[in-house]
């Protein structure tokens, strides 16, 4: 059985100087070559989805954009799927047909939220909005299959 130590005898965790930290990282350099590692891939991936210009979002930050930010939802479904159930106020437009010449409720200003049922196809139709250059562009992670799980709301037909 481990005994508590008394509070004089208890190492004080709030005061590391750099000192305690190297001499730590020289008793355990594995430890320590690892958490370099991760940091730094940590830092890269999260470099490298800023650069990207797009990011995935949660249901409630759908929800924020949908409400806030006065977002389009758009439905990548086909339409068959699409009359099965999709977010309310969605539009549906197959990736192959993201443009505003396609469709003029695609307003280069205005902040666009994509789905699909996964969430797979909506990342790469992400990409090539903002090739188009617009603005303000983020995929529902997990996609509708995910909205579902949540029990958020969802309309049948068109």
């Amino acid at each position: 059985m481990c005994a508590a130590l008394p509070d004089n005898e208890r190492p004080d965790f709030d005061h590391f100087t750099m000192t305690e930290l190297f001499a730590f990282a020289s008793r355990h350099p594995g430890l320590s070559l690892a958490f370099a590692v991760i940091s730094v891939a940590w830092l890269v991936w999260e470099v490298n989805l800023r650069r990207r210009g797009f990011r995935g979002l949660n249901n409630n930050e759908v929800s924020h954009w949908i409400n806030r930010k006065d977002a389009l939802v758009v439905d990548l479904s086909s339409n068959n799927d699409f009359l099965k159930g999709h977010i309310p106020g969605a539009l549906n437009i197959l990736a192959t047909e993201l443009a505003p010449a396609n469709h003029a409720s695609l307003k280069k200003d205005r902040p666009i939220v994509v789905y699909d049922r996964s969430g797979r196809e909506a990342e790469r139709a992400c990409a090539a909005l903002k090739k188009q250059g617009f603005a303000d562009v983020g995929f529902l992670e997990g996609g509708l299959d995910g909205w579902v799980r949540e029990s958020l709301p969802v309309v049948k037909g068109r």
